[in-house]
């Protein structure tokens, strides 16, 4: 079993802290898996390039560290975390970067089958953050991407999340939640 997961924060923040959690209670649920931490923050990609060629070919042109790296293990995948802040009722600018990158496998249904969670934080009323999360069931309903899952975490300030101690264990939860359900 493999799971895949993506933190969309720009920084070393409350969403990381959070998925570090999620990927503890994974990796505590007992299967054997292999879990792959990627923090969108590090890679050197672009966002698309918008001409949609990849849509219907399945193949990107933008020869970067999305396509090397982050394209085989999405396909490798079993499930994936996601976690992102919430910007404006909505997740951040890398996340929606790799979301868009992912158009040359959505014809196909590429990855269709594969299940999710999903892990939304900022410092915004629970209604802005259901919008985020909103968006990323829809980016995991149009892949055909089953959402297992979910935690919305109110946290400011960098370290509010991991003081949380109910907002620690609900994500640890989430990710055992994945782990099962793979």
């Amino acid at each position: 079993m493999r799971i895949l997961a993506i933190s969309g924060s720009p920084r070393k923040g409350n969403a990381e802290r959070l998925i570090e959690e999620a990927i503890k209670g994974a990796n505590e649920s007992g299967a054997n898996r292999t879990i792959d931490f990627v923090p969108l923050r590090t890679l050197s990609f672009t966002g698309c390039c918008g001409w949609d060629e990849c849509y219907y070919k399945g193949e990107c042109r933008i020869n970067d560290q999305m396509k090397r790296t982050v394209y085989p293990k999405l396909l490798s995948a079993d499930g994936f975390l996601f976690a992102t802040p919430n910007y404006f009722n909505n997740m951040s600018g890398l996340m929606k970067n790799f979301f868009d990158r992912t158009n040359p496998f959505a014809l196909k249904k590429r990855l269709s089958g594969k299940k999710a969670a999903i892990i939304v934080v900022g410092g915004q009323k629970d209604s802005s953050l259901r919008k985020c999360e909103g968006t990323i069931r829809e980016f995991c309903r149009i892949h055909e991407i089953k959402v297992v899952g979910s935690a919305r975490i109110t946290a400011d300030r960098i370290g509010d999340a991991e003081k949380n101690k109910k907002a620690m264990k609900k994500c640890k939860e989430l990710g055992k939640r994945l782990a099962k359900h793979i």
